[in-house]
């Protein structure tokens, strides 16, 4: 007799926790894979009720026998080759995902109806509709894909400025595009009678990059495509994005890692399972089944390749010193090496972008040292010490080495544009959260709630003086989704302070570092959902701490909603610290945290990042 049997509660629950799969489907939810109750509630089922589909139940087919050819007449026709499983020769073909694209003569078009778009939108050119070939698409997956916008494109005069805005501002400290191959394909997309002389860049990179410029353009280009916030703007373009890389419409995996190297720079909700992690871990995952982490010279994209690849290796850190979560790439396991100024070097580059692509050079060179801060948290407790001190030597290596252009503190700047400006500070702020975190390591018996040591304290001020720097230069609207993660380890150092510090010198001093890090966390809550949550926790907090020291008075900040004065600029101050007013940041008779729930998040507090998920 069977365990089963003796146990029948045990086969039971087991019996129970196996999903059945439903008898029969309409087309709508056999296409997009998921589970179908029109047997359940009738016609139409639940799915196609919601999302206004047509529901069609089809009749089951029989099955036939497919017509037999002779092996003797495939072999004679000219177009016969020996047939490989695709999945060995993806794994035995050097670059074969890649390489198989360029094999493709004469592929066919699938043109799709425009149907009534809005005012604020156009039709894409038939080159950026087709499909992957090797898609499972049909009619009801592009009805699908039409009906959630992804065929979509802002008017050609919006386009061009995020377009202009993305290359401007955002890729030269992220150049994972080819921006000459980008702008001779992006020729070919008109909304004319002219005929397309050559296929339009990739739907999939073109949505991407919308999602990425969004964050940048002025609001009254956001309003006119249609949108009343950023983080609107922002989540439509990705989720279209995204919706293009689930149904496999793009066949390059280049462009596929691309877009979603662009993707991962988004954190959408504390309960969203694909967010900033998963979309890099995708990106991550394909360029090492496509052999980008080995170093190969021959290969005429090389360049590109390599840049792809550091970026990589540039959100695998991050997100990782975000995230708490483990890297995905370890260096030992790749061949690529470090970027050169020709590697990143492109035609009509502007002094600017030569500038920023150095510090994105300095900026992968401490990519590779935070490799060794993020594991020391998995290093034995006798070694510990030893390579704390390593870490500390290698950062310290590599500030001394910072070439004169991506140093902040040189008077000898020759490039003072706002980009190059701006990538220098996020730098510097990176390094800080990076000694942060190595500090943090160097006392792992000390008290969770006890306060931090003279050196956090001061990498924490320094980011402050960072921020406040930005703030008063108006460089917060061009800010990257990293200066999120940049700003929540000094908060939370500031919090410690002012939590447990008897000094009221001290106290005073740190209360007003952290409100200028909430102004900044502030601001970028406009563009960056995360930013914004994470603001609305700290104004929850803050009363907490600040019912046991003196209120002060914080910098008076005028409206930036995006439906009211979003482009009023700032005012800029002459002193290098906040402006102060007699009007109070908080009120602590509308947020009351209770002291047990309090003390458990200071007891988390100095992991830097057990509630604050961010990259």
């Amino acid at each position: 007799m069977s365990q089963l049997q003796h146990r029948p509660f045990l086969s039971k629950e087991i019996g129970s926790c196996q999903k059945k799969r439903a008898r029969k489907a309409c087309s709508g939810c056999r296409a997009r894979k998921v589970r179908c109750d029109v047997l359940i509630v009738g016609h139409p089922c639940t799915q196609c009720r919601d999302n206004e589909f047509e529901c069609i139940v089809k009749e089951r087919k029989k099955r036939q026998m497919k017509a037999m050819v002779s092996f003797k007449e495939k072999r004679d026709s000219a177009d016969f080759v020996p047939s490989m499983p695709e999945h060995t020769m993806l794994h035995q073909v050097p670059f074969y995902s890649f390489f198989k694209t360029f094999a493709r003569l004469g592929r066919g078009t699938q043109q799709v109806a425009a149907g009534n778009m809005q005012q604020s939108e156009v039709a894409l050119p038939i080159s950026l509709r087709e499909p992957c070939t090797n898609s499972t698409g049909d009619d009801l997956e592009i009805e699908f894909l039409k009906h959630k916008g992804v065929f979509t494109l802002p008017p050609k005069h919006i386009l061009d400025e995020c377009i202009a805005a993305y290359f401007r501002i955002f890729h030269s400290f992220f150049p994972i595009v080819d921006k000459v191959d980008f702008f001779n394909a992006y020729e070919g997309v008109n909304h004319d009678d002219r005929p397309l002389e050559r296929q339009g860049p990739s739907l999939l990179l073109l949505q991407a990059v919308l999602f990425t410029a969004a964050s940048f353009l002025p609001m009254e280009k956001i309003r006119e495509m249609g949108f009343n916030t950023r983080q609107h703007a922002r989540s439509t373009y990705h989720q279209r994005a995204r919706y293009l890389y689930e149904f496999n419409y793009e066949p390059n995996i280049i462009t596929n890692i691309q877009a979603l190297l662009l993707m991962s720079h988004y954190y959408t909700s504390m309960v969203e399972q694909k967010h900033t992690w998963f979309w890099a871990h995708q990106a991550i995952s394909l360029a090492q089944g496509a052999g980008l982490h080995h170093q190969s010279a021959r290969q005429p994209k090389r360049k590109l390749w390599t840049r792809i690849w550091w970026g990589c290796v540039v959100r695998d850190r991050l997100i990782a010193l975000g995230t708490g979560r483990p890297m995905h790439i370890i260096s030992l396991d790749c061949t690529v090496p470090i970027l050169t100024a020709a590697d990143l070097a492109e035609a009509g580059d502007s002094e600017e972008d030569c500038a920023v692509k150095q510090v994105f050079i300095e900026f992968t060179k401490l990519c590779q040292h935070i490799e060794g801060v993020l594991l020391l948290s998995s290093t034995d407790e006798g070694l510990v010490q030893g390579q704390h001190k390593v870490c500390e030597a290698a950062l310290q290596g590599w500030l001394h080495d910072l070439p004169q252009v991506a140093r902040r503190d040189s008077t000898a700047q020759t490039c003072t544009g706002e980009t190059p400006v701006l990538y220098r500070n996020i730098l510097y702020l990176i390094l800080n959260i990076v000694l942060l975190a190595l500090y943090r390591t160097s006392q792992p018996d000390a008290p969770t709630t006890a306060i931090p040591s003279s050196q956090m304290q001061r990498a924490a001020k320094e980011s402050t003086q960072i921020i406040s720097e930005l703030i008063e230069s108006d460089l917060v609207g061009i800010c990257p989704t990293i200066c999120v993660t940049a700003v929540i380890p000094p908060l939370i150092v500031h919090t410690l302070v002012m939590r447990g510090s008897a000094e009221k010198c001290l106290i005073s001093q740190t209360s007003l570092h952290f409100h200028t890090c909430m102004e900044f966390l502030k601001r970028l809550g406009e563009i960056y959902w995360h930013a914004s949550f994470y603001h609305e926790f700290f104004e929850i907090v803050a009363p907490t701490i600040e019912k046991q020291i003196p209120r002060l008075p914080v910098r008076r900040q005028r409206s930036r909603h995006p439906a009211t004065d979003e482009n009023t600029p700032s005012s800029p101050s002459n002193t290098g610290e906040p402006t102060i007013s007699n009007e109070t940041h908080f009120d602590a008779s509308n947020f009351m945290v209770d002291e047990q729930v309090f003390e458990d998040w200071l007891a988390n507090c100095t992991n830097f990042h057990v509630f604050f998920p961010s990259a």
